[in-house]
């Protein structure tokens, strides 16, 4: 009787962490598009195009090597096409599978507060980003194999049999083709099995040797991506090494604050960094160098082996390394996903040994965090439901990013509110008069009102900052030929071919200008 007891009380709690995760997120549907979702799903020719998988597993054409995670937006732009809704069921539904591996994994190592913390995971709104942004599929999924990876590895601690070593660094390498961020992945197995043991090993460092192998290669091919293929060979920042230490201090700051503290969340936070280590990046480096001291003087391995793997976990996305997000933020929500179980173990493991001390003072503090959690998820979920709503929120947060202007012109570009949208693209170039898109969309928004001559600007500004955009070659074409300009509009036309041999419109657009010049001569 009691074994069934048991059984079934472990399929409630389980059963309460799938509904709980599946009602905050219901709130965001029916999904929407944003950011580079059109990027990675709905404008990427390699997944809608009918070139099949061969080019994402076997070629430089991807932004990113995520053959695996490009593998399932290809399966799923098949099944949903460019309905949100399926994309966003299939996050919700991956990140209910993590909450409960997340559950198992703590669980398998004992914890007080495996549960707790798996709720937390579930319920906390920094979460929301990852989630409910549809491209992010890449992390939900990787972050399914990094669990899988850990309850493997113990596993084999337990049995010594080589299948489980060989399945957890199979699973590993999934991970890694699903998202590469999980490079650290091995330090964290490491830090885990020297905190069971109670001491260091020498021989887990040739057991993880093949991991840090993988770790090392999918790395550097992710830098050569980013370099090469999203930053085009350009850096985000040039500045010291000892410059970024300091801004990637700061920013684990900020992270820490964060996950203990979620408030005034947003999709795009106001950037910040600095040529020079200040005084607020010493700071921030001497702090985290004394608390790590101080842990390790009164030995709370414990603690210090959490906070090691957070700290791993983030390494990635701290700054050391140029990627293309930093162009608009170096901080962001959804980088923290892989590593934020690590610190809400603390706060569970905290909670749930008080409650049983001084259950009078610990429960009321659980329920009310976990209860501010969900709301605070709920309300973020809603945003990301519908884009003008989202990036309404973004613009009254961080009006200082013209990021957030250009999206919010774009969803309301959508809606046919041209006017709106041009005044979202002109604010966009005032905080950012570089931005190549900015001029294409606010030329396409004047094209619509038939205002010619600030369009032609537009495109011509465009093409000046980036000669090999197609797009914008052929936007100018389109408007020169409005003007009767016509033998311009043709070598516009020709040059967006040349540059896009695959770019239909611009073929159509070069036959129809070329047939009126033909019959012209006639």
């Amino acid at each position: 009787m009691t074994s069934k007891m048991n059984r079934r009380s472990v399929w409630l709690a389980g059963a309460a962490l799938v509904l709980i995760t599946g009602a905050i997120y219901s709130f965001a549907f029916p999904g929407q598009f944003h950011l580079d979702d059109a990027e990675y799903i709905t404008r990427n020719p390699l997944i809608t195009g009918g070139r099949g998988l061969q080019p994402l597993w076997f070629s430089t054409a991807p932004k990113d090597y995520y053959p695996l995670t490009f593998t399932v937006l290809w399966l799923e732009w098949h099944l949903w096409g460019g309905h949100a809704a399926g994309y966003l069921t299939v996050n919700i539904l991956l990140q209910a599978c993590n909450v409960l591996l997340l559950w198992l994994v703590l669980r398998r190592f004992n914890l007080a507060g495996a549960w707790l913390a798996a709720l937390l995971f579930a319920v906390h709104p920094l979460n929301v980003a990852t989630v409910a942004w549809l491209s992010q599929l890449k992390s939900v999924l990787a972050m399914s194999f990094a669990l899988l990876v850990v309850l493997a590895d113990r596993r084999f601690d337990e049995t010594r049999q080589p299948g489980w070593y060989m399945t957890a660094l199979v699973l590993f390498l999934l991970a890694l083709l699903s998202k590469s961020a999980v490079v650290a992945l091995p330090v964290v197995l490491l830090l885990l099995n020297a905190w069971r043991r109670g001491k260091f090993v020498r021989t887990d460092v040739i057991r993880y040797a093949p991991y840090f192998a993988l770790s090392i290669v999918f790395g550097l091919v992710t830098i050569w991506f980013q370099s090469h293929r999203v930053l085009e060979a350009s850096p985000v920042r040039q500045i010291r090494f000892v410059a970024r230490t300091g801004d990637a201090a700061c920013a684990l700051w900020f992270y820490v604050s964060k996950a203990l503290l979620p408030v005034n969340l947003m999709l795009v936070y106001p950037n910040w960094t600095s040529p020079q280590p200040g005084t607020w990046q010493m700071l921030a480096v001497a702090g985290g160098i004394i608390i790590a001291i101080v842990l390790w003087r009164f030995r709370q391995w414990g603690v210090l082996v959490a906070l090691g793997c957070y700290v791993a976990m983030l390494l990635p996305v701290l700054g050391f390394f140029d990627q293309g997000f930093y162009v608009f933020s170096l901080v962001a929500d959804h980088w923290q996903y892989f590593a934020l179980p690590a610190l809400l173990v603390l706060p569970a493991e905290l909670l749930v040994k008080s409650r049983r001390t001084a259950w009078r003072g610990a429960l009321p503090i659980t329920v009310t965090a976990v209860g501010a959690l969900l709301l605070t998820s709920v309300g973020r979920a809603s945003l990301f439901s519908n884009a003008e709503s989202l990036w309404r929120d973004s613009v009254a947060r961080n009006p200082g990013s013209w990021v957030t202007h250009f999206n919010l012109g774009l969803a309301l570009k959508e809606q046919g509110r041209i006017g709106e949208a041009i005044a979202c693209y002109r604010q966009a170039l005032r905080l950012n008069p570089n931005d190549v898109k900015s001029h294409n969309n606010l030329g396409n928004a004047l094209l619509e009102r038939d205002q010619l001559g600030e369009a032609l600007a537009q495109f011509r500004e465009a093409i000046r900052l980036k000669p090999d955009l197609p797009a914008a070659h052929n936007n100018l074409g389109v408007t020169l030929a409005r003007m009767g300009r016509l033998r311009e509009a043709a070598a516009e036309f020709r040059e967006a071919v040349r540059l896009d041999a695959d770019y239909a419109d611009a073929r159509k657009n070069l036959a129809r200008v070329r047939g009126i010049l033909e019959a012209q001569k006639r």
